[in-house]
């Protein structure tokens, strides 16, 4: 996922997802991660979370959230919460951030995998609706209210989408805290409370990620992705990347044209 900001072509998307591995981002769509087999880190508001299988998690519309994972199989609900009215109100209003329910209803998953079969573009707003007000009706009702992030927090979404705009270009944390006008100190500390991770991490994840869609979605040689990505070597970009994956860049595009 290369942007910080993301946009829906409607007003909910629900998919079967398999290892969900999402830099921190935010949408204005409120979102409902479910997890079916394996297991998901979920990083939102500076809170980390280990979603195992029965689990689920509401997301506040333009929380910074992000999500670590590996042979997992989840359920992803991303909507605009003006679909159900109480939700919407009570998201406005800063009642909920994020919430985690320990444990799903028979019913609840019942309603989500409906909701991911049905077609977005052509099935009735009004069935999707009901499966949405089933499924949040079974979670909000459950679950205690938490504060919304201070207003603090919008210095950093800067400094966020900073990162996510350039880091296929040479970037440390402390070109970032001088742009910002902070300490470096302050930023490590800030990242970490914020997103859960270190930003050298977080600019590892963005290249990563954008180096697989790469290798698997174009015939760019090793060295212009890791180029594009961001490196100053083939060599730094082929060690980062079999750290990351357990595979050169040359097998793993080899393994998804395989697949394919």
């Amino acid at each position: 996922m290369d942007y910080y900001v993301e946009s829906l072509t409607h007003s909910s998307v629900s998919i079967h997802g398999h290892d969900l591995n999402y830099p921190p981002h935010l949408h204005r769509e409120a979102e409902i991660v479910t997890v079916i087999s394996g297991e998901i880190i979920l990083n939102v508001g500076g809170s980390r979370y280990g979603l195992q299988p029965g689990d689920s998690a509401l997301i506040q519309p333009e929380s910074i959230h992000g999500y670590q994972s590996c042979g997992c199989h989840c359920l992803l609900t991303i909507f605009d919460p003006s679909l159900v009215p109480s939700m919407h109100r009570a998201m406005h209003g800063g009642t909920y951030e994020s919430l985690v329910w320990r444990g799903v209803s028979a019913e609840y998953l019942h309603a989500a995998n409906c909701l991911a079969e049905l077609n977005i573009s052509t099935d009735p707003q009004t069935l999707i609706k009901g499966y949405l007000y089933v499924m949040t009706t079974l979670l909000t009702a459950q679950l205690p209210p938490c504060q919304r992030q201070p207003a603090a927090y919008d210095g950093f979404r800067r400094i966020l989408q900073y990162v996510n705009e350039q880091y296929d270009q040479p970037l440390t944390i402390r070109e970032a805290a001088r742009r910002f006008g902070v300490s470096y100190e302050h930023l490590s500390r800030l990242y970490r409370e914020r997103t859960g991770l270190t930003f050298s991490e977080h600019v590892r994840m963005l290249r990563m990620n954008k180096a697989k869609r790469l290798l698997q979605e174009t015939d760019m040689t090793v060295y212009d992705v890791a180029v594009r990505c961001g490196y100053s070597s083939e060599r730094s970009f082929y060690r980062a990347f079999r750290a990351e994956t357990g595979k050169s860049p040359r097998q793993y595009r080899s393994s998804g044209q395989q697949s394919g």
